[in-house]
C-alpha cells in the first residue's frame, strides 16, 4: 500500500513535468546541445544537457544526418510535443514515449557536431554491445527477412521489422517471441550452467550466470520484459549462492520495485503487464495442474492394471513418456500464463487467436534453439551455425504465416469494461483455491475463512434454494426491461486525421456508421477505426452511408467490411468509378452484405422518430465537374426536433443546385452541418450556410495538413453567421448527445 501511494504520487509529479515542461515551447523554433544516447533509422535520442531548466531531460531528434552514441551536437529546428489520446481509449503517443522518458521531438534544420561524451559508462557499454550485436547479424549471411527476425528474436529490437513480419506474428498471436522477456531468460540460464558447471562449478556458476544475465540485459538495452525476467532470475540466483530460499513473489516486487523507481510509467508498458501477469499465472497454477493431470492418469493406471485394460496401458505407457511430459508441462506452461494474460490481450489487442495454444507451444520448442544458437552465432564465427539457425528461422517465419491463411484463425471481441476484468480475476481466484481444495494442499488463513464462507453459502443455499432462483429470474427479467427502454441520441465525430467518420448510435440501439476515414500512408480501418468501434463495446453495424469513394472518407470501411459484420450499406448510384469501389464491389460479393443504392427524394426510416432524408444525388440534375466530389451522398439526419447535415465532400457546383432545389423550403436548415470537404474554400458557400442556418459545424480534418484545410474564409463565414464550430485536429473527437432536455457537446481533447 505504502509503494502504491508513492508510485502513484512519482507518476503525477513526472506527469506534472511532461506535460508543462515544455508547453510553451511546442510548434517553435530551439537551439539545445546534447548528447545522442540511441538511434533508430533517421530518429536519435538526445539527452540535454545546455539549459539549466532543460537540462538532463530526453527529446528525439528528426534528422538525415548520420551520428552515433556520444556524439555531442548542436541543434536548431522545430519543436513539437507528442499527440495525446484524440479518441476515446485511442492510442496515446505522448504515454508512450513517455515510457522511454522523452518530451517531444525537434525536426531538424540545421545541426552540427561539436565533441563527443561517452558519459555513463554502463548506457556507453549497452550502446556498444548492442551496436556489436546488430552488426554481427547484419553482416551474415542470412537474408533481411531473417536478419530482423533474428534481431527482434535475440537483441529485442523490433524498429527494424517489416509491416509484413509484424503483421504475420500479431496475426498468428505469437508476438510474444519478438519480445525478449523470461524464456529467452530461461535458456541463457540454461546455456550459461551448462558452460560454467563444469569450469568453475555448481554454487560459483551462480555468479557467473548472474553477469551474464546483466550482460543480456545490456544488449538488449534494458527492455522492460527482460528487466523484469533478467531481476527476477538474478534475486533468485543470489539466494541460492547465499544459501538463501528464493520467494518468487518477493523476487517479482523487488524487480517491478526497480522498475518503477527507474521509470513509473512503465507501468503502461503491455511488453511488461503481460511479462508480470503471464509469471504470475505460472506461479499460480502450473504446479498444481501438473499435479491433477497427473492425479487423474495415476488413477487410470490403477484402474488398468485392476481391470487389465491393454489399450488403456498402451495410452498411458505414451502418457509417461519423456516426450509426452515435455509437451505436457509446455501446455500447461501456456494454459496458465493466458488464464491471467487473457483480460490484459483483450483491452489492449481485442482479439483472441485460435491457434493461440497451439502455434505457442509450437513455437516453444522452436524458440529455444533460435536463442541458444543465435547468442552462440553473436559470440562465434561458425558457419555451420548460421545455416542451423537460418533453418529454425524459415520455419518460424513459416509458422507465423498461419494466421493470415488459415480462415477465422482470430476472433475479434469488443473491449472489457471494469465490472468484466474484475469478475473475471475474481473467477480465476476461486479457480485456483478450488483447485487447492481439491489436492488438499495448505490453505492460507484468509483460505480457509473463504472455505467456511463456501461451506455456510451452501448450506444457506439448500434451503433457501427456490428464493434463490426467483432473484436470478427477476433480475434477468429486470435486466431486459433496462436494454430495450430508450436513451439518448449519440453521435461520435472520431478523429481520424484528414478524413471523416461518424458514428451514430440511436435512441433503440441501433449502430449507424457514415464515412470511415482514410489514408495513402496510414491504415485508417485497422488502426484507429476498428478499435474505436471495439474499445465503444460495438461488435456489429446495422448501417453504413459511404458518401462517396475517395480514399479518405471509404479506406477505413473497406478494412471493417472484412473484420466486422454489417447488416445494411447505403451508398448513392456512381457516376465515375474508382479502384476504391471496385475493391469495395468485390469485398461485398465475398462478405455478402446487402446494399442499397438510393437518390434524391427518398427516405431511409432507421426506426421511430429517426430517420434520414436524402438530398443528392440526383440523376437528372448530374454535375459533370470533379463528380466523384460533387455526386456524394448529401442526406439528413432528423430525430424529433433535431437534425443533422451530412455533406461528404460536395463542392460549389453540386452547392449551386441544392440551393436551387431547396431554396423556398426548409429542407436545408440543419441543427449541426457536417462541413463538406473539410473546410475546402471550394465548398460551403455563404448562399449554402443562409439556407443550412447551422448552430454548430463540425470539421474533420488532419492537423497541420498539406491542403491547408479549414480554409480562412470557410472559418469566417461560419463565424459571421454565429456557427460554433469544432474541428479534429484541434478538439479530438467531439461526441453529440440529444436528449429531450436538449443538446450537449463535449471534446475529447479539453
Amino acid at each position: 500500500m505504502f509503494f502504491s501511494v508513492i508510485s502513484n504520487g512519482i507518476i503525477l509529479y513526472q506527469n506534472y513535468k511532461y506535460d508543462n515542461l515544455y508547453k510553451n515551447l511546442n510548434n517553435k523554433e530551439i537551439k539545445i546541445i546534447g548528447t545522442i544516447m540511441s538511434e533508430n533509422s533517421d530518429k536519435y535520442k538526445i539527452k540535454v544537457e545546455d539549459t539549466k531548466k532543460y537540462k538532463n531531460t530526453y527529446l528525439y531528434i528528426m534528422t538525415d544526418e548520420n551520428l552515433k552514441y556520444g556524439d555531442r551536437v548542436e541543434v536548431i529546428g522545430n519543436f513539437k510535443l507528442p499527440q495525446k489520446r484524440s479518441n476515446y481509449k485511442g492510442f496515446d503517443y505522448s504515454l508512450y514515449l513517455k515510457t522511454y522518458k522523452i518530451y517531444g521531438t525537434i525536426y531538424e534544420k540545421k545541426l552540427k557536431v561539436i565533441g563527443e561524451n561517452k558519459g555513463n559508462i554502463i548506457l556507453y557499454l549497452t550502446n556498444f554491445l548492442h551496436e556489436k550485436a546488430k552488426n554481427k547479424i547484419d553482416d551474415s549471411n542470412l537474408t533481411e527477412y531473417e536478419k530482423m527476425t533474428l534481431k527482434g528474436i535475440i537483441l529485442g529490437d523490433k524498429e527494424g521489422l517489416s509491416e509484413e513480419i509484424v503483421e504475420d506474428f500479431s496475426e498468428s498471436n505469437i508476438s510474444h517471441v519478438l519480445a525478449v522477456s523470461g524464456m529467452h531468460v530461461g535458456y541463457i540460464v540454461l546455456l550459461s550452467d551448462f558452460v560454467l558447471n563444469s569450469i568453475i562449478g555448481k554454487h560459483f556458476s551462480k555468479i557467473g550466470i548472474s553477469l551474464i544475465l546483466l550482460v543480456y540485459m545490456c544488449i538488449t538495452s534494458f527492455t522492460p520484459s527482460i528487466l523484469r525476467a533478467g531481476i527476477t532470475r538474478i534475486i533468485a540466483l543470489l539466494s541460492g549462492f547465499v544459501y538463501r530460499k528464493n520467494d518468487i513473489a518477493e523476487s517479482l516486487s523487488i524487480s517491478l520495485m526497480i522498475i518503477l523507481i527507474y521509470n513509473p510509467f512503465l507501468i503502461t508498458n503491455v511488453g511488461l503487464q503481460l511479462s508480470f501477469a503471464g509469471t504470475i499465472g505460472i506461479i499460480l497454477f502450473q504446479k498444481n495442474l501438473n499435479k491433477l493431470i497427473d492425479s487423474y492418469f495415476y488413477k487410470l493406471n490403477r484402474k488398468a492394471i485392476r481391470k487389465n485394460l491393454k489399450k488403456l496401458k498402451l495410452i498411458l505407457v505414451i502418457v509417461n513418456s519423456k516426450i509426452f511430459k515435455i509437451i505436457q508441462k509446455a501446455i500447461i506452461v501456456t494454459i496458465s500464463a493466458i488464464a491471467i494474460i487473457f483480460p490484459i490481450i483483450l483491452l489492449n489487442f481485442n482479439k483472441v487467436s485460435v491457434l493461440s495454444l497451439i502455434l505457442s507451444v509450437i513455437v516453444s520448442f522452436i524458440i529455444g534453439p533460435i536463442v541458444i544458437l543465435g547468442i552462440m552465432f553473436i559470440f562465434f564465427n561458425f558457419k555451420f551455425i548460421e545455416i542451423i539457425l537460418s533453418f529454425f528461422i524459415k520455419i518460424l517465419l513459416n509458422i507465423s504465416k498461419l494466421g493470415n491463411i488459415i480462415p477465422l484463425s482470430n476472433i475479434y471481441l469488443t473491449t472489457p469494461n471494469i465490472l468484466e476484468v474484475i469478475i473475471y480475476y475474481f473467477l480465476i481466484f476461486l479457480i485456483s483455491f478450488f483447485l487447492k481444495i481439491r489436492l488438499k494442499k495448505n490453505l492460507s488463513s484468509f483460505e480457509i475463512r473463504m472455505k467456511n464462507l463456501l461451506n455456510l453459502f451452501k448450506y444457506k443455499l439448500k434451503y433457501n434454494r427456490n428464493k434463490v432462483i426467483s432473484i436470478f429470474l427477476l433480475t434477468i427479467i429486470v435486466y431486459s426491461f433496462i436494454i430495450i427502454i430508450p436513451r439518448n441520441l449519440k453521435i461520435y465525430f472520431i478523429d481520424v486525421g484528414q478524413g471523416d467518420s461518424s458514428l451514430i448510435i440511436t435512441p433503440r440501439n441501433k449502430k449507424i456508421l457514415i464515412d470511415g476515414g482514410g489514408s495513402e500512408t496510414f491504415d485508417v480501418g485497422k488502426k484507429t477505426l476498428m478499435p474505436y468501434l471495439l474499445d465503444r463495446r460495438i461488435s456489429e453495424i446495422d448501417y453504413i452511408f459511404i458518401s462517396h469513394f475517395d480514399t479518405d472518407h471509404v479506406d477505413g470501411i473497406l478494412y471493417l467490411l472484412k473484420k466486422m459484420k454489417v447488416k445494411n450499406i447505403i451508398i448513392s448510384k456512381q457516376f465515375e468509378l474508382n479502384e476504391n469501389y471496385e475493391r469495395f464491389t468485390e469485398i461485398i460479393k465475398n462478405e455478402k452484405v446487402r446494399v442499397l443504392v438510393v437518390e434524391k427524394g427518398e427516405k431511409v426510416i432507421i426506426e421511430k422518430n429517426l430517420y434520414f432524408d436524402i438530398l443528392w444525388p440526383d440523376t437528372k440534375n448530374l454535375v459533370g465537374e470533379n463528380s466523384i466530389n460533387n455526386e456524394a451522398l448529401v442526406c439528413k439526419l432528423n430525430y424529433k426536433g433535431f437534425s443533422m447535415l451530412f455533406t461528404g465532400d460536395i463542392e460549389k457546383e453540386a452547392e449551386e443546385i441544392l440551393i436551387s432545389m431547396y431554396k423556398k423550403t426548409s429542407t436545408l436548415k440543419a441543427t449541426i452541418l457536417k462541413v463538406a470537404h473539410h473546410g475546402s474554400k471550394s465548398s460551403t458557400s455563404e448562399e449554402f450556410l443562409k439556407l443550412v442556418e447551422p448552430k454548430i459545424a463540425l470539421i474533420g480534418v488532419g492537423e497541420n495538413n498539406k491542403y491547408g484545410h479549414p480554409n480562412i474564409e470557410v472559418l469566417e463565414r461560419l463565424k459571421k453567421y454565429e456557427t460554433k464550430v469544432y474541428r479534429t485536429d484541434e478538439d479530438g473527437e467531439i461526441i453529440i448527445i440529444v436528449s429531450d432536455k436538449g443538446l450537449k457537446i463535449k471534446k475529447f481533447k479539453l
